[in-house]
């Protein structure tokens, strides 16, 4: 079972909102990206993929995606005031700005992402903004073993 782990640094960039703005040759509505900055976010995830891409690293199969998004708090904001992250960005956001980086890289598809545990905190005082991915080849017993808990779910 192949699992490989990566740390880019930087502040994540959710993906996922647009704003219409009128091209002004064609006149046309044309939706870009809302968040700025969100190229260079994803140009740094995939130097990093690419780097593990190098040295032999692809997932054929289904994959399991653990990341922890690490964001600078705030100095106007205390632990005791806030102790979690619950302002923007939104995690699902920050989840879907990571996939599309990979694919063709270290996988086909994001479609091949069985599970996913994503959490966004902040980080200690003078840490880096950063993302730490662990990725790991689902096998297929553990797919079998999963779907176990969610049987016995449906058949209460």
């Amino acid at each position: 079972m192949q699992t490989v782990s990566f740390v880019v640094f930087g502040t994540a960039r959710p993906k996922g909102s647009h704003d219409p703005f009128l091209h002004r040759h064609t006149g046309q509505i044309v939706m870009r990206p809302a968040s700025r900055g969100l190229g260079a976010w994803e140009a740094a995830i995939r130097h990093e993929a690419q780097t593990l891409a190098r040295q032999g690293v692809f997932f054929g199969g289904p994959v399991r995606v653990l990341v922890t998004f690490t964001f600078a708090r705030p100095r106007s904001v205390s632990s005791k005031k806030r102790a979690y992250m619950t302002v923007a960005p939104d995690l699902d956001k920050l989840a879907r700005s990571l996939f599309d980086p990979l694919t063709r890289v270290l996988w086909r598809d994001d479609c091949q992402v069985v599970e996913l545990v994503a959490r966004k905190v902040y980080g200690a005082i003078d840490e880096p903004s950063k993302a730490e991915i662990t990725i790991t080849e689902v096998s297929p017993a553990e797919a079998d073993s999963a779907l176990l808990p969610l049987l016995a779910l449906e058949a209460v």
